[in-house]
């Protein structure tokens, strides 16, 4: 049997079909949508990307004026430090988690994170060894 001939082979996809971009999954039956009404859609869609891009310019350009800065972000750096704390301290990661009500690997990615940060920061090892023995 030829591979063209085979079922599912990558010549001729199944019928439904998804397309997923990022975190953008879309459900598309491929043997109903022509290309017109593809670009049909794009057009749409892009429409509605500029709009939301008009939106969203005019709510920082009132934040602004406001005197808000509409980039900040929630600082977690004092949860993230107290965290890696308890775990030189010699807490499990699970432990940490419960407490923080986070998952026990994401703890793990921000001991990680808050390590390397310390370490860009030239922190003394020796001090840092005679008060928590997980510093290496």
């Amino acid at each position: 049997m030829l591979r063209s001939e085979l079922p599912c082979s990558r010549s001729q996809p199944h019928p439904e079909r998804f397309i997923r971009l990022s975190s953008f999954t879309m459900k598309t039956p491929t043997k109903k949508l022509t290309t017109a009404a593809a670009k049909k859609q794009l057009t749409k869609a892009r429409y509605e990307q500029n709009q939301l891009a008009k939106q969203i310019l005019a709510l920082r350009t009132f934040l602004q004026v406001k005197g808000i800065d509409p980039a900040l972000r929630k600082d977690y750096t004092k949860r993230n430090n107290k965290i890696y704390e308890q775990w030189l301290r010699g807490n499990s990661f699970t432990a940490i988690a419960k407490k923080f009500d986070l998952t026990a690997t994401r703890i793990s990615y921000i001991c990680k994170r808050v390590k390397l940060q310390q370490s860009k920061l030239k922190l003394k090892p020796s001090v840092l060894k005679a008060r928590y023995p997980r510093a290496k």
